[in-house]
This record gives structure tokens, C-alpha cells and sequence, in this order.
């Protein structure tokens, strides 16, 4: 349970949420809204990703959002077995190790812009003329 939850570039562009959109009858922007309340939920409500005796239309009902979750489980976001429902790479997207692993990204990609391939900085090469 971190208490943030990572917005993917482009979710709004993903086929499953132009899926969710059609079904929900919704922009795109809304269902990506809507798809990153359900795993605010499940990120409040679960560390591994399974949620045991629950359905889609329970878990629609306990976000307040009608319809999402059957939507998701028909996009392939969601899944469901005789135990309950199952988010499909929860570890990846949530809770501290995926916190993590996004901030390391993040300064492994700001490192390799402030610095050349040659391993010297963007700044130094203005400075210098060379840019």
C-alpha cells in the first residue's frame, strides 16, 4: 500500500481503454480516470493482487463506478477465478518495490540527459560551444 499509483504515458491511448470507453460509453480520458480508481482500490485493499470472495460488480459497486470492473475484467485488466478477483501485474505497478524500480528509471533516464555518451554534461557541452 504505497499511496501513489503510477499514470503510464499514453493509458488514455491503450486499446483496452478505448474497450472500456465503448463499453462504458465514456471519453477515453474518463475511463483512464476511472481504471486508475480501481487500482487505487485494489493498491488500498490488497499486496499481492488478489482480492479473495469478491466479483466484478462487487468491486464496481465498492468503487462507485458502475460497470468498471466488469469492463476491466473484459479488457483482460481484471481477472477472476473461484477464489475472487486477480490484478494482472500488481507487483509491477504498485506497492514500495515498483515504487522504487520507477524512481530508479526516472533518475537512470535524467542522469543520461544531463550527460553526453561521452560522459559529459549537456551544460558543459553548451558552455563549450560544442552543442
Amino acid at each position: 500500500m504505497a499511496g501513489w499509483i503510477a499514470w503510464h504515458k499514453g493509458l488514455h491511448r491503450k486499446p483496452e481503454v478505448f474497450q472500456i470507453a465503448k463499453q462504458l460509453k465514456v471519453s477515453r480520458r474518463e475511463a483512464a480516470c476511472m481504471c486508475i480508481e480501481v487500482w487505487e482500490w485494489a493498491d488500498e485493499n490488497t499486496v499481492d493482487g488478489q482480492v479473495d470472495g469478491m466479483n466484478p460488480a462487487e468491486l464496481s459497486e465498492a468503487v462507485g463506478i458502475p460497470g468498471i470492473a466488469e469492463s476491466k475484467h473484459a479488457s483482460g485488466w481484471l481477472l477472476s477465478d473461484v477464489r475472487g478477483l486477480i490484478f494482472p501485474n500488481f507487483d509491477r505497478w504498485n506497492g514500495e518495490t515498483a515504487k522504487r524500480r520507477l524512481q530508479s528509471a526516472k533518475r537512470v533516464e535524467k542522469h543520461r540527459y544531463a550527460t553526453g555518451e561521452d560522459g559529459i554534461s549537456a551544460k558543459r557541452k553548451r558552455m563549450a560551444g560544442d552543442v
